[in-house]
């Protein structure tokens, strides 16, 4: 049965980070800028997997992530044990805390922007939804203007004909001393009776 199974060997990482990370998804990866080296293997990603919105992983307000690191390695940490303590073997841990450390920072900086984004996006529609009840409201306003002053026109104009055929004389007089009262009210005006002499 043994030559016929293929084992899966793996190097499984766990932290406890002191931070709320509940606004994370529960799976990440993260590429890496340079390559880390780690019990004679390399590698250019990161698996993350968070566990913040289970309950009792972590204290309040901390976070408990894992990564798993596929990769062939029992013959590494067998030659390490038979060397001596793995602690002591080179090339080992240093290097991927420091590859964590960065990927946490990215992902921090990352999320910093994402709001900074979202804040600009929103003050942006905002903005213009201003500008747009604006601009709709003066278009409103202005067509219900010229509408009402068309409509007020068009019935003077129809009062006034309707005036003039039925007293043609009349209405003439009327538009007259109207003329003078009103469009001529700063002038001086004289009013000579038509029965004078001419000398």
């Amino acid at each position: 049965m043994r030559k016929n199974v293929t084992g899966s060997e793996n190097i499984f990482v766990a932290l406890g980070i002191k931070a709320d990370l509940s606004h994370y998804p529960y799976s990440m990866v993260f590429p890496l800028k340079e390559k880390i080296s780690f019990a004679e293997n390399e590698f250019s990603e990161l698996k993350i997997y968070n566990y913040s919105k289970y309950t009792g992983y972590a204290p309040k307000d901390c976070a408990s992530l894992t990564c798993i690191l596929l990769c062939p390695c029992y013959d590494y940490w067998k030659k390490a044990k038979e060397d001596g303590s793995p602690e002591d073997a080179p090339g080992s841990m240093p290097n991927v805390a420091e590859a964590f450390q960065d990927v946490i920072c990215a992902t921090e900086e990352a999320m910093s922007e994402k709001y900074k984004a979202q804040e600009t996006a929103i003050k942006t529609v905002q903005t213009a939804l201003i500008d747009e009840m604006r601009i709709t409201t003066g278009a409103k306003a202005y067509k219900f203007n010229v509408t009402e002053v068309a409509k007020t026109d068009a019935f003077r104009f129809t009062s006034q004909l309707s005036a003039f055929r039925r007293q043609p004389a009349l209405f003439q007089l009327r538009t007259y001393l109207d003329f003078l009262e009103n469009d001529c009210q700063e002038q001086r005006k004289f009013i000579i009776s038509d029965r004078i002499s001419k000398r």
